[in-house]
């Protein structure tokens, strides 16, 4: 019986019928016909917009409606320049993709339906064993009051209910559907793979990554002990970008009978894109890891014999590496080959870092609620005081629960999240204003909360990037515009107060549409120029002396991104636990002295001892709030610049540095502890209050950096939004603990020595359990 005719258990042929080749070549057409309709979507819901506004606005006769034109204007613009730029890479890419059953097929096969039946269920049962960390991630998140109401409020959680019904029918069901010849199959091709419904368009492993194209990395055929049952495997690793790199790897189950042919077909397809091919059923291995590019002399006789031995007669088409490595005299075979290094100008970097601090300075914008027309919209739309702690908490609920911008982060990069998360915002401010309803306008709080916390969070993640140590100057002046951002809105709406004039409460809808200008001109300039990063732009390199005593510089080997269920199991690590509860620590005494400074400078030098009222002494209270912000910016800068310097030349890591920073600053909650009781009628007290400004922007830097030092730049995103639980978390129960801390005593004595305790105990805890595991 031939290759082209194995029967399945059930009589069925296992290679695919001209009909369901047919079936299939549909699927993929009608795939890429979606992809090409989705922008022009966009574009005429914009372009209907700009119509809309205009008709409403010359039948109502209101004004109001010209001024929201130039946001879905930009936006026609925008999605026509996407529509040229997509669907033209999307047509030569289709074409390609045409001839997969013609003269560039290689081989193809349907899953055995009972082994199929198995191996979903290795799959499924694989992925929930890191469910274990999901019980701990809940316990911490339920913590935050802004959460418990979320799902206690009826309207918003029935809008969780239908996107998350949503998820499972996009993304759950298709693994369980019913058994269908074309979705259950595998087709493999020269520069392309189908398999589940999905097709990976492929290219060499040493070109330079697409956004529409998987670079085809490695092929392995191995054996699989699933339940008892032994199953042949063909693992493909690839990669892809979408503005940031990430790495996929798939596993199709291969039946026993097509081993042989599969074996041949692997081979084919990774001539000319990878030579890392090998056959794990078969003791076989065609080549090994690729190597460094070395000399002549260098070049051992073994690796030779092993590309003469191997199976596969692979080439690899990177002729531009081989013409470098020609002209410097090296000898070139296919496992020395190595991508070269790259490096982005450093105009480009500074551009990068100028859009991600305009994107940061309109990260405060919901931060600077309280402070502006949150109580002309209580009195307005007669809140109840339920909905006023709603409003308060929700505004910010995206800037701290940042799970969601920090997987958006992860696999689509810091471009999509910047503008995705910007017309989020644009779409709150814009028709909050038109609403009367609480829920409703709590609910456009939240779209905007949501949207301002991921425009930092790519702000944040481009900085963490493009910087060789993963922190350094570039996070340090991104944070920076972070920390002047509340100051900022603040005081640019008392300037738009003066000029407006207006006093009545319906006035807070005018601040908002201010806020929208605000948003509109700062943030998307800063989205637009981060279109210009490329993770692959910021390859670093590492120098290793090899065994001659030669130096040779060796390409990085990137790390595999964790899945959200891996990044769970954090919550189980000392180390991650410790720079919790210091980050709790950090956020928690800085919202102490900022939320209590005129009760404890009350406490410290009290009215009754003061006489009259002397305007010069209360104006210490004011300029303690400026100078913590100045100390603030400063700590930014200071803490960026001196731990990147310290980290680069390996004196000590970012963790050990964050360590030190908190043990300083753990004394200095003592001393004012300790003047606050024994120390009367010194300048001292005022200024180490103001002071410990600079240890709140040491922390808004480095806890960045020890995140991304510890779980990899490529991770960051989500590792970084479970550690904002525990800011969210402070912001929510320090103002209460102090409280009741300070009734109960009759001081804040002991809430100062309590911060020092925290941060004492965060600081010691990161010391030793960095020196254990990072994880």
């Amino acid at each position: 019986m031939g290759v082209h005719q194995v029967p399945l258990l059930g009589g069925e042929d296992l290679l695919l019928t001209p009909q369901e080749k047919k079936e299939i070549s549909g699927v993929i057409n009608n795939a890429w016909i979606r992809m090409k309709v989705i922008m022009p979507i966009f574009f005429i819901l914009s372009a209907g917009a700009v119509v809309g506004l205009l008709l409403a606005g010359l039948f109502t006769k209101k004004r109001e409606f010209y001024f929201y034109i130039p946001g879905p204007s930009l936006g026609v613009l925008i999605y026509g320049l996407f529509i040229f730029l997509h669907s033209r890479r999307a047509n030569k890419l289709q074409q390609d993709t045409d001839e997969m059953f013609e003269e560039k097929f290689i081989g193809a096969w349907k899953f055995e339906r009972e082994s199929w039946k198995t191996f979903v269920k290795y799959t499924f049962d694989r992925d929930m064993k890191d469910l274990r960390g999901v019980i701990c991630f809940a316990a911490v998140a339920m913590t935050a009051a802004t959460v418990v109401t979320l799902f206690t409020w009826l309207p918003l959680t029935g809008v969780m209910l239908v996107m998350c019904s949503l998820m499972v029918i996009l993304f759950v069901y298709p693994r369980f559907r019913r058994y269908q010849p074309t979705y259950h199959c595998c087709v493999l091709s020269r520069g392309a793979i189908y398999t589940l419904g999905q097709l990976y368009v492929l290219q060499p492993a040493a070109s330079l990554v697409d956004s529409m194209i998987y670079n085809l990395l490695s092929i392995t055929l191995e054996e699989k002990d699933i339940y008892g049952l032994k199953m042949k495997v063909l693992r493909i690793e690839l990669k892809t970008t979408f503005q940031n790199e990430v790495r996929e790897t798939i596993e199709i189950p291969v039946p026993e009978a097509l081993t042989q042919a599969v074996d041949k077909w692997m081979c084919d397809l990774a001539e000319g894109f990878t030579v890392e091919v090998s056959n794990a059923t078969s003791s076989r291995t065609f080549v090994k890891d690729v190597a460094i590019l070395k000399t002549p002399k260098q070049t051992t006789a073994s690796s030779k014999n092993l590309m003469r031995s191997a199976s596969c007669n692979l080439s690899h088409t990177t002729e531009p590496i081989e013409k470098t490595a020609r002209m410097s005299g090296a000898e070139v075979s296919e496992r020395d080959l190595l991508i070269p290094k790259r490096s982005a100008p450093l105009w480009k970097i500074l551009l990068i870092v100028i859009g991600g601090t305009l994107m940061a300075i309109t990260g405060g914008s919901t931060n600077a609620l309280s402070a502006t027309y949150k109580s002309q919209i209580v009195q307005n739309l007669g809140f109840s005081s339920t909905e006023d702690s709603l409003l308060a908490g929700f505004s910010v609920l995206g800037l701290y629960f940042a799970l969601p911008a920090g997987l958006i982060l992860k696999h689509f990069g810091p471009f999509v999240l910047g503008l995705t998360s910007f017309f989020l915002a644009v779409f709150g401010y814009s028709f909050v204003t038109f609403l009367s309803a609480p829920w409703l306008v709590i609910l456009m709080y939240i779209l905007i909360g949501f949207g301002v916390g991921g425009i930092f969070m790519a702000a944040l993640g481009v900085s963490i990037n493009i910087s060789s140590t993963g922190g350094g100057w570039t996070i340090s002046v991104v944070s920076c515009g972070m920390s002047l951002s509340v100051a900022f809105h603040v005081a640019a709406l008392k300037l738009f107060k003066q000029v407006s004039q207006c006093n009545a409460d319906e006035c807070w809808r005018q601040y908002v549409r201010f806020y929208l200008v605000l948003l509109v001109c700062i943030a998307l300039p800063g989205c637009l120029i981060l279109y210009l990063y490329k993770l692959s732009d910021y390859s670093h390199l590492t120098e290793e002396v090899d065994e001659h005593g030669s130096i040779q510089e060796e390409r990085v080997k990137e790390k595999k991104g964790d899945t959200l269920l891996q990044s769970l199991k954090v919550f189980k690590s000392p180390f991650f636990l410790s720079l919790f509860l210091g980050y709790f620590a950090g956020v928690g005494s800085s919202i102490f002295i900022l939320t209590q400074t005129f009760d404890i400078y009350d406490e410290y030098i009290p009215l009754s001892a003061r006489g009259s009222v002397d305007s010069s002494i209360v104006d210490i209270e004011s300029w303690i709030i400026l100078i913590f912000s100045f100390c603030n910016a400063f700590g930014n800068l200071t803490a960026g610049v001196l731990s990147d310097y310290l980290a680069s030349r390996k004196i000590v890591s970012y963790s050990t540095f964050l360590s030190v920073v908190q043990a300083v600053f753990s004394v200095v909650f003592v001393v004012l502890g300790v003047i606050l009781a024994h120390w009367k009628n010194t300048m001292l007290f005022p200024l180490l209050l103001a002071f410990t400004g600079f240890g709140f922007g040491c922390y808004l830097v480095i806890f960045p950096s020890v995140t991304a030092e510890a779980y990899g730049a490529q991770n960051f995103g989500q590792y970084f939004a479970h550690l904002q639980i525990s800011s969210s978390v402070a912001s929510v129960v320090t103002p209460i603990i102090v409280s009741q801390v300070n009734k109960a005593s009759g001081s804040f004595q002991w809430s100062f020595f309590g911060c020092a305790a925290l941060l004492m105990v965060s600081a010691i805890g990161m010391f030793i359990g960095r020196l254990t595991s990072k994880r």
